[in-house]
């Protein structure tokens, strides 16, 4: 019996704080960790989502470089963004839209050949 004696009592109050402590430390840690990766995640979808805008972009553009090649759409942008025409087409403007129904008035511009 003598043997016992000496030994210390564990007092049980300290060791349930710092049981608390422990887990309190961790449960926020593991919440931070899960905001991180809430955050990162959010990240990988907005850069696929540009990739995905990115990759439809380049293959518009390499569509559009196919029909760069062919005569019918160089006469075309010619003429839907300058404004071009072949020699012998005349080109009709309408000045006043409202009319167009009841007394067009239209300015013929014509080409020398």
């Amino acid at each position: 019996m003598a043997r016992y004696e000496n030994q210390r009592k564990v007092k049980v109050f300290p060791l349930f704080v710092l049981s608390m402590v422990i887990i309190a430390v961790t449960m926020l840690s593991a919440m931070y960790i899960k905001g991180n990766m809430t955050y990162y995640e959010d990240q990988i979808l907005k850069a696929r989502l540009e990739q995905i805008e990115l990759e439809a972009q380049i293959s518009a553009l390499e569509a559009e470089t196919d029909l760069a090649d062919k005569d019918s759409y160089i006469i075309n942008i010619a003429r839907s963004r300058y404004g071009y025409l072949m020699p012998g087409e005349i080109r009709f403007q309408v000045t006043n839209i409202d009319s167009v129904l009841s007394e067009p008035e239209v300015e013929v511009v014509e080409v020398g050949e």
